[in-house]
């Protein structure tokens, strides 16, 4: 957090969060391009960066391991954002996997694979609180993942009214956390 990354969104989710924040990655008349991965390599090259975050929707709902082996190859450091309802062993071989399991508000019925992804040394946990239930769903979690570190950021990624409260009960492996291209070009796309 706090590095300029070159963001892969890729199109399609299996989940329907009632609060995403990228729901035109759900929808085939949303305006998106399809690319091969020489030309995902071709266009973020003119980035400075080296840090990749593929993202959705929900990005291992595709083939995605060729891109990664490419970027791997091209010296990127990878960060992947995913829901946790699938897993695929190449994830070992990523910088950082942030598994982001849905609490009650979000409104949908799925099995995460919460113990596959704790055994990942890579990987940290990440959930988005919106109500009291998604703290007790999320102080849950905190324990079935511990040592691993969950970081809670406020529904909307900026309204921390609620977790401000909150800050005095955290677990040990609690951090509160933001979205910090939220705060600073909202939801604006393609920054």
């Amino acid at each position: 957090m706090g590095m300029p990354a070159i963001f892969i969104r890729l199109h399609g989710c299996n989940l329907r969060c009632s609060w995403c924040d990228s729901k035109y990655t759900w929808n085939d008349s949303e305006d998106y391009k399809e690319m091969s991965e020489k030309q995902i390599l071709k266009k973020i090259q003119k980035y400075r960066t080296k840090h990749i975050i593929i993202t959705g929707g929900e990005p291992l709902i595709q083939e995605i391991y060729p891109l990664v082996r490419d970027l791997k190859r091209a010296d990127y450091k990878i960060h992947i954002e995913t829901n946790g309802t699938i897993y695929k062993p190449f994830l070992r071989q990523l910088d950082c996997v942030v598994v982001s399991p849905k609490p009650p508000s979000a409104n949908v019925k799925a099995t995460f694979k919460i113990k596959e992804f704790k055994r990942l040394k890579n990987a940290y946990f990440k959930v988005v609180i919106k109500n009291e239930s998604d703290w007790k769903w999320a102080k849950k979690l905190s324990k079935q993942i511990n040592p691993k570190i969950l970081y809670l950021i406020p529904e909307g990624g900026v309204d921390f009214s609620f977790l401000s409260k909150k800050i005095k009960k955290l677990d040990d492996n609690m951090r509160i956390g933001i979205q910090l291209h939220k705060i600073i070009w909202g939801d604006k796309r393609g920054v």
